[in-house]
């Protein structure tokens, strides 16, 4: 059984959560708590919803696998949620608030687009390390709103933060001069598939997350990929003494032995015009 211990987090966004440590399983379980547990109840509840969403997805989990898991029992469970809709939605509240606190926080200070963004990156990143979890659960939410109908409607627009945060990062970026206008919309896509990217794409490697974030700063940085420039050939020497080029070959013959361009231009313009080749040979 999972029942997760408090853990520090910078500032203030860590208040009210539990963080990923494993206490040893209770020797019962609890029945209806007394007033001074109800809130270490209720969050410990919604920390192993978290996982279990995240790991199992809303169909498998069920009320009373969440109550033995919390060490209460199914009676219990209904003292804080009348449903598992209910808690899947706040898991999903308490995930988003966190979340958004710490990018706001990190971002805190800095006066450009990249800082912003590389901040958000950073930060995304360690809430990967610290519970991996809590990114599993929000790369699951898309899963389960598109299988189940009485999410979504639970759900409803709750997404619309998400949206307004990229909006607001990107706008910032426009305001500053390093984004055009013309772009915020492309800016815009690119940030927001990144941040989906790193979620459902790497979070389960904790070396792999860190590559791609140091990855996606090497790009928006400029430094990872460079424009393509055209081979430059050098001209071919002639030897004055063999009569053959320094490669040595021959002129006129290409190194797999068949004619050269000039030698083919040569030919055709004796086929082209062979009365003044004759002329020039007989002179």
């Amino acid at each position: 059984m999972f029942v997760a211990s408090t853990a520090q987090t910078s500032g203030n966004c860590g208040a009210g959560r539990y963080h990923g440590q494993v206490a040893p399983k209770q020797s019962r379980r609890l029945g209806r708590p007394p007033a001074s547990s109800s809130v270490e109840t209720r969050v410990r509840i919604l920390y192993v919803a978290q996982r279990s969403f995240a790991e199992l997805g809303y169909g498998v989990t069920t009320n009373k696998y969440l109550a033995t898991e919390a060490g209460i029992t199914t009676g219990a469970l209904y003292h804080y949620f009348d449903s598992k809709v209910e808690i899947y939605r706040a898991v999903y509240d308490q995930v988003q608030e966190y979340m958004f606190c710490c990018f706001d926080e990190a971002m805190e200070g800095l006066e450009s687009f990249i800082e912003r963004f590389e901040a958000v990156l950073e930060v995304a990143h360690r809430l990967n390390t610290e519970d991996p979890s809590l990114a599993r659960f929000i790369g699951a939410v898309r899963i389960d709103v598109a299988r189940h109908e009485e999410l979504r409607v639970a759900l409803g627009n709750r997404s619309g933060r998400t949206q307004t945060f990229f909006r607001d990062l990107v706008d910032h970026g426009v305001s500053t001069g390093e984004i055009q206008p013309a772009d915020r919309d492309m800016v815009r896509a690119f940030v927001r598939i990144t941040v989906v990217g790193l979620t459902d794409g790497a979070s389960g490697d904790s070396q792999g997350h860190r590559l791609a974030v140091d990855a996606i700063r090497a790009v928006i940085e400029g430094r990872l990929v460079s424009p393509g420039r055209p081979a430059r050939i050098a001209p071919i020497k002639k030897s004055p003494k063999s009569g053959m080029d320094t490669t040595g070959h021959t002129p006129g013959r290409t190194t797999a032995g068949l004619p050269s361009d000039q030698t083919r231009t040569n030919v055709r313009r004796a086929i082209r015009h062979p009365v003044a080749v004759r002329t020039k040979s007989s002179s």
